[in-house]
């Protein structure tokens, strides 16, 4: 079978359910997505490590917008699934056919005929957006340069066709949510999935969170904040959480928005605690010991938003202590 042959002998089948959501431990740190939506400016990241330099290109074809940290819902709800089926030792593939109320269902997505439209555009834009990058060379055959769209390939059945060119803005029909859509998921992923280790568990509380920097903010703090620890934390300068982000804005505006998150305190399981150095500010993202479940607009009843903003309280002053 030639790549990206969409056979029907070949495929899984997404089955209805609500399996827990996975992610994937590697795509966590770095900018592989965008967190502002209708973004068109390639992300372009490089920082050395102990392990020598990694890099990361993402951009888009032209006419389409950059995949959004939204649109990795899709591949969050696909590997769900997915994940699933590997634990009840049930054959798979990254060749997926699947009813798209399934999946909008397990993105914790609405069904109107405007969400099957927008998922749509989710998939073209994750099968139009490029990645380079050496982070999973071992996934690459040695001395050889790779770059990957995040679905390889797709087919989204349509009512009707039209004579316009594909665009995102001007798609080649209206998508059909009666009939099975198709994707082929990156091998890169897929190859994570079958490694096992290399995928965490996503709390449901994390597709309630509208904001970009949030939902990239709770990933990184679900990445990196040691679960087995005496102070369950882990503190950042700004500036590095600012250059991994991949954000078009300033520093200052980063900033002040990772404040306004103090705050308001929106992430599940973990919370952030900002100092006020201005010479060398930094960031601590520290699990909750608590959490009781938002309502659905993603706000803490006042009772829960007051113990968390006093757990935070007695969180910076333990850290102060210790510095």
């Amino acid at each position: 079978m030639m790549p990206g042959d969409l056979s029907q002998m070949d495929l899984f089948h997404l089955q209805a359910g609500d399996p827990p959501i996975r992610d994937y431990r590697d795509c966590m740190i770095y900018p592989f997505v965008s967190l502002q939506k209708n973004r068109t400016e390639p992300i372009e990241f490089s920082t050395g490590t102990k392990n020598g330099q990694v890099y990361v290109k993402v951009q888009a074809l032209s006419g389409f917008y950059i995949a959004s940290i939204w649109d990795w819902d899709f591949l969050l709800g696909v590997t769900a699934h997915l994940n699933d089926a590997v634990e009840r030792k049930l054959p798979t593939t990254n060749e997926i056919s699947f009813s798209p109320h399934t999946v909008l269902t397990t993105m914790k997505r609405g069904t109107s005929g405007r969400e099957y439209q927008n998922l749509a555009h989710t998939i073209r834009r994750l099968h139009a957006t490029h990645v380079f990058t050496n982070i999973r060379d071992f996934d690459q055959p040695s001395g050889e340069e790779g770059g990957f769209n995040w679905v390889t390939s797709f087919r989204i059945p349509k009512r009707y066709s039209e004579s316009a060119s594909i665009t995102e803005a001007s798609p080649n029909g209206v998508a059909d949510p009666s009939r099975p859509w198709r994707v082929t998921l990156q091998p890169w992923l897929y190859k994570a999935l079958e490694r096992r280790s290399e995928i965490l568990a996503v709390h449901p509380g994390y597709f309630e969170l509208t904001g970009g920097i949030e939902r990239w903010l709770y990933r990184l703090a679900r990445k990196a904040v040691p679960d087995e620890a005496e102070v369950p934390a882990i503190t950042f300068p700004v500036r590095m959480l600012y250059k991994h982000s991949g954000v078009t804005g300033s520093l200052k505006k980063f900033t002040a928005k990772l404040r306004k998150i103090e705050q308001e305190n929106p992430l599940p399981e973990y919370a952030i605690a900002v100092n006020r150095d201005p010479e060398n500010t930094s960031a601590t993202l520290f699990r909750k010991t608590a959490n009781m479940p938002r309502t659905r607009r993603g706000v803490y009843g006042s009772a829960q938003a007051a113990a968390d903003h006093r757990e935070l309280r007695e969180f910076k002053a333990r850290m102060s202590n210790l510095g």
